[in-house]
């Protein structure tokens, strides 16, 4: 869970390069929609990234994604459904991601606990910023 901001880096190697990523990680439930919104500004990508396991954190990513829509123009999406090690509590099901793909979502299920998907999902942002 973050508090605030944590911004960290990483490395993706695209293309025969290395593309350099600054990671700004934001909290996902606070009162500062404003001042979040301008951390947005100028970003290449985003990742936006849901609880599989509450279905509601969805809810609220569709509605920051029409703000991000609205502000940001040409930032590449991934939408990551995280805990897809807790399969037994997911809320989202296949049809949904189905859904959520057709609407020309990248999505992936990860695991921030065991790492599942992590990776293929930084791959899959950083080769759409760096084709555009």
């Amino acid at each position: 869970t973050t508090v605030g901001v944590r911004i960290e880096k990483k490395l993706i190697p695209v293309g025969g390069q290395e593309l350099l990523m600054m990671l700004w990680d934001l909290s996902g439930d606070d009162d500062i929609q404003p001042l979040r919104m301008s951390y947005l500004e100028g970003a290449a990508g985003l990742f936006f990234v849901v609880d599989g396991t509450r279905k509601d954190t969805l809810a609220k990513v569709t509605a920051l994604k029409r703000d991000v829509d609205a502000r940001i123009n040409g930032a590449q999406l991934v939408l990551v459904l995280n805990k897809c090690d807790l399969q037994g509590e997911w809320e989202i099901d296949a049809g949904k991601e189905k859904e959520l793909a057709a609407g020309g979502w990248r999505v992936f299920r990860t695991s921030a606990k065991t790492g599942e998907g992590v990776e293929k999902a930084f791959l899959a942002l950083a080769e759409a910023m760096a084709a555009k």
